[in-house]
């Protein structure tokens, strides 16, 4: 059985959050100064809390969208293969059967991702592209084959 997925390194994700922070601490300081300096806070009175929320979602809108690409732009695509041997992985390599010491599933109706745990390392699979929005009907047999497989060695571990 074949399936890939995309994953997203541990860096971008936190570069992708830092760079949100420092925009949104950013933007608050420039309102605030903006506020503070023209005396908008006693003309306005209270439109000007309506008002910050406008502007925050005016800005912060198109930063939605540009850290979305970033992500989908930096997010790496995982192939894998489950035979009767082990499994196959692009991006972990070959991991055999016999090597597996815990089988984790995490919860099967949201995510769907596993981890296999063996004595030297832990691996971290997802299977959101194809049980995500993505995936199509094209890929209903995978899911079922996967998810009995999954349920199978869960019963096991």
């Amino acid at each position: 059985m074949f399936y890939s997925y995309r994953y997203v390194p541990r860096k971008v994700r936190i570069m992708s959050i830092f760079l949100s922070l420092i925009f949104y601490i950013g933007l608050t300081l420039v309102l605030i100064w903006f506020f503070y300096k023209y005396d908008l806070l006693n003309v306005l009175n209270g439109w000007a809390i309506a008002g910050c929320v406008v502007v925050f979602f005016i800005i912060t809108t198109p930063l939605g969208f540009l850290i979305e690409r970033y992500i989908k732009i930096n997010s790496h695509l995982d192939k894998v293969k489950i035979d009767d041997d082990g499994i196959s992985s692009s991006r972990y390599g070959d991991i055999k059967f016999k090597e597996i010491k815990k089988f984790k599933v995490d919860d099967l109706n949201k995510i769907f991702s596993f981890k296999i745990i063996t004595s030297n390392e832990t691996f971290k699979f997802s299977c959101l592209e194809i049980l995500g929005d993505d995936g199509g009907n094209e890929y209903k047999d995978d899911k079922i084959a996967l998810k009995k497989w999954l349920i199978g060695w869960k019963v096991l571990f």
